[in-house]
């Protein structure tokens, strides 16, 4: 499943303390919410949420909560793992799409396909 990320809309490096899935106010996302979105999640289903739930009968792929990934600082949930990557001000813009892209492809879509992070709006 391809996951289009709009760099335009993409909000990331800025830390966590005003990241969300969609923000209300500009209708910025993190990484997680522009997967939100390629799910089918509408924009009441992502606005002012932190994190997904994953859980049954959860759009979410399970992977997000159940399998980890690790990169050089260390090894966590993919959820947080992509959550901390989106959010850290200290990643260069390259290393964060690197990064993000190899988190996504751990995640299985519900129609079974592995998800593939594009950058599109540059």
């Amino acid at each position: 499943m391809k996951v289009e990320i709009d760099v335009r809309k993409w909000y990331r490096g800025q830390t966590s303390l005003d990241s969300y899935l969609e923000r209300g106010r500009d209708g910025r996302r993190c990484c997680l919410g522009f997967l939100g979105r390629a799910l089918g999640l509408q924009d009441e289903d992502l606005v002012g949420i932190k994190m997904p739930f994953v859980g049954e009968g959860s759009p979410w792929p399970t992977e997000l909560a159940h399998d980890t990934f690790s990169t050089s600082r260390g090894s966590r949930s993919v959820a947080l793992s992509l959550a901390l990557i989106n959010d850290a001000p200290l990643i260069d813009d390259a290393t964060r799409r690197a990064w993000i892209e190899e988190g996504f492809r751990h995640l299985t879509a519900p129609d079974g396909t592995k998800c593939n992070a594009v950058w599109v709006g540059e």
